[in-house]
């Protein structure tokens, strides 16, 4: 990895920022894509301390925000003139309905249309400079339907829901692209990449609350919703995520796997657990709801 660059979105915290170390201790160069400059700055620092590495930067984006990512895009193409690893790792979940700036539903905006539009952007530089390699977080409650007549919570939310067809649609979009990529030399995959315990977790909580209310609290009891959120994310653990939490590092190291392994050099298409291929949901192999999925995200960011 000595030199080569890496661009990480959500890069600045948990699983994100686990990753970048690792791969800031392999001797790449690194861009952090983060929301929140003082977290960036803070990330850096303890990258650089961390690692030995000077060679990391921190990009402040609302990846919500089409102009925002677009702007991200040529800034980056602007200072890197190669890029070598893409890894798409933001992601959030929204307990409740809420509409970006451009009018799209939040989640689906940052956690699929944010790297569609991002990767497609970048497409030409990472062609360029093969071997290049293209690295979707997505996560193992992924969902088995996709569908397109709800697609942004428009009829009925449930913010659970909209995070795992979010995540579905980043394992749609890496099978899509692979066949799109084949024979230039840039490969792409997905990966779940562990349960950590973090801001987003705790949000799955809250979306659940949200969702399925307790009825049987008593009334005015003092903190009430802290307390049914703690219990709603406990549950969420064991139900989704049996074999418990890892640790950051333990997360991070499929996507640092992905990225820097001669063993999956050529590799791309798949689907990854653990640094082992794993097979996903039936739905991700259709085709025929891949290329709607494209042709639909295609028309939302303007490609």
């Amino acid at each position: 990895m000595d030199q080569q660059t890496c661009v990480i979105t959500g890069g600045t915290s948990g699983i994100g920022k686990a990753t970048a170390l690792g791969l800031a201790k392999a001797g790449a160069k690194l861009v952090l894509v983060g929301r929140d400059p003082a977290r960036g700055a803070q990330a850096v620092a303890d990258i650089v301390q961390q690692s030995g590495n000077s060679e990391v930067e921190f990009a402040a984006v609302d990846l919500s925000e089409q102009p925002a990512v677009r702007q991200l895009a040529a800034t980056l193409l602007s200072r890197h003139p190669a890029i070598h690893v893409l890894i798409n790792d933001a992601g959030i979940v929204c307990p409740r309905r809420e509409l970006t700036a451009d009018g799209i539903e939040r989640t689906l905006a940052v956690n699929h249309l944010a790297p569609f539009l991002l990767t497609n952007l970048l497409l030409e530089t990472l062609k360029a400079s093969a071997p290049a390699r293209v690295i979707n977080v997505s996560s193992q409650v992924h969902a088995h339907d996709m569908d397109f007549d709800n697609l942004q919570g428009e009829q009925t939310y449930a913010g659970l829901d909209v995070y795992r067809r979010s995540k579905l649609a980043n394992i749609l979009f890496t099978f899509a692209l692979a066949r799109r990529l084949e024979g230039t030399g840039v490969t792409v995959n997905c990966l779940h990449p562990g349960v950590v315990q973090t801001p987003l977790l705790a949000a799955f909580g809250e979306a659940e609350t949200v969702a399925r209310p307790p009825t049987t609290e008593p009334a005015r009891q003092p903190n009430k919703v802290a307390l049914a959120v703690k219990y709603v994310v406990d549950r969420i653990k064991w139900r989704l995520f049996p074999s418990g939490l890892d640790t950051p590092e333990q997360a991070a190291a499929t996507s640092i796997y992905l990225a820097t392994s001669q063993e999956v050099a050529g590799v791309s298409g798949r689907y990854f657990v653990k640094c082992k291929e794993a097979v996903p949901a039936q739905i991700a192999h259709d085709e025929e709801v891949a290329e709607r999925l494209w042709a639909e995200s295609g028309r939302l960011v303007g490609l």
